[in-house]
């Protein structure tokens, strides 16, 4: 399974060389293309929202935030925990003494919360609360397997000293404690009433509690804290290869169903997001961000797509023969728009324009953005308005002229 963002023109036509996919490409000098989608992924399955910086290219330098635009946009860098203000209805993203505002930072929503539509949300949120089940399990499970044989409950020991009851606890310990010890045996005196001549109680004596370790049954625990955390994610258990009773057959299908329906959706929802956040920041791409999904290909299933496609082609044939428009035979059948590409000339050798953004056709990774420069401290040199560069022009120009003109004014003084 592999999935390869890239960007299309309004009618849907591949472009290419776009800086915005190339950034995806080469997001940064820490993360390849596969390790950032799969960063991406991990954040946006386990945060509320997921902050990108958008650094910019001034020559052959790559810079954080300032002016973003279409053609400048060198790469992207996650900022992790920003404190997140709100000023002059602006948002304000701080590490340390570096801060950003929306106009260089993108937000991707884990999901949507039906009581703040717009904070976000996680399915890492929704499934807290069995991964901790979960997890009480495992650490209850270690407890078990620390103690060995040791059932659980207590030992009543009688002892006239302290030293006495410790020397008692320690032999106990080193007889029972740990699983390679399980079944030993351990000797106990039983005092005899020197009276009544008959047997007092014990010096260790053990009572056991309600239910013992061994005897509480976790499987229908286990396996419903599971289920519910796979629903949550979407990840059917033959995919983590756990599941039961499995065939090829409904191992493909769950397959299928997996990337249909979990992959495919997550997919679009962050690369979706990314053009329109591209678009706030810039004022509009000019492209839109989207992806090619491989599906792993299933005998009948390819087989019908393949024949409804040959039909689709035939009939399409027989309209334009009877003299209907392209556009119009599209629009009657509702066939995809992209049998509107299909362009009549001459037979020739095609020429395969592939581009793959994956290559770096010269100091492209060491020219991606570096993220250790965002790291709280380092005075980052940002482009500053045009318009505030003039206007602390102009007031550096004033004030050297009015001390010029106040120490004339005042030698003339003088000279009087």
């Amino acid at each position: 399974m592999k999935i390869r963002p890239f960007a299309i023109d309004a009618n849907g036509k591949p472009k290419q060389n776009v800086p915005a996919i190339n950034a995806l490409y080469h997001p940064n000098q820490l993360d390849s293309s596969v390790t950032f989608r799969e960063k991406l992924a991990v954040m946006n399955l386990t945060h509320r929202m997921t902050y990108l910086l958008v650094w910019r290219r001034e020559g052959n330098e790559t810079k954080p935030g300032g002016a973003i635009t279409p053609q400048n946009i060198a790469g992207f860098t996650f900022l992790e925990y920003p404190a997140i203000t709100r000023r002059e209805g602006r948002t304000y993203y701080r590490l340390g003494s570096q801060e950003f505002n929306d106009g260089e930072v993108i937000s991707l929503p884990g999901g949507v919360d039906s009581k703040s539509l717009y904070a976000g949300y996680a399915p890492g949120e929704a499934s807290r609360r069995w991964a901790t089940l979960d997890q009480y399990i495992a650490d209850f499970q270690n407890g078990f397997f620390e103690n060995g044989a040791v059932p659980a409950g207590q030992f009543v020991i009688t002892a006239s000293t302290k030293q006495d009851f410790n020397d008692t606890v320690d032999k106990l310990q080193d007889a029972h404690r740990g699983a390679g010890k399980n079944n030993n045996v351990v000797y106990t005196p039983r005092p005899i009433d020197p009276n009544t001549g008959k047997p007092v109680d014990a010096k260790i004596e053990w009572i056991p509690y309600q239910t013992a370790n061994k005897d509480i049954g976790f499987k229908e625990l286990f396996e419903q804290a599971n289920k519910r955390i796979d629903s949550t994610f979407g990840v059917p258990a033959s995919i983590r290869g756990v599941g039961e009773n499995n065939n090829y057959a409904t191992a493909r299908m769950d397959q299928q169903n997996f990337i249909r329906f979990t992959i495919e959706p997550l997919s679009l929802r962050i690369y979706t997001q990314i053009t329109h956040e591209l678009n706030r920041i810039t004022g509009g791409l000019g492209v839109a961000i989207t992806f090619n999904l491989d599906f792993p290909a299933v005998a009948d299933e390819e087989k019908i797509q393949a024949e409804t496609k040959s039909i689709e082609v035939k009939t399409l044939q027989t309209l334009l023969t009877a003299g209907y428009t392209l556009e119009s035979a599209i629009a009657a059948l509702e066939l995809s728009t992209s049998y509107k590409l299909l362009e009549l000339g001459e037979i020739v050798t095609p020429e395969i324009e592939n581009d793959k953004p994956d290559v770096d056709e010269g100091n492209e990774v060491t020219e991606s953005p570096d993220p250790e420069i965002i790291d709280g401290r380092t005075v980052l040199n940002k482009v500053k308005n045009q318009d505030t560069d003039f206007e602390d022009l102009y007031a550096v120009a004033e004030s050297t002229m009015q001390r010029q003109v106040s120490k004339a004014v005042k030698d003339l003084k003088q000279e009087d």
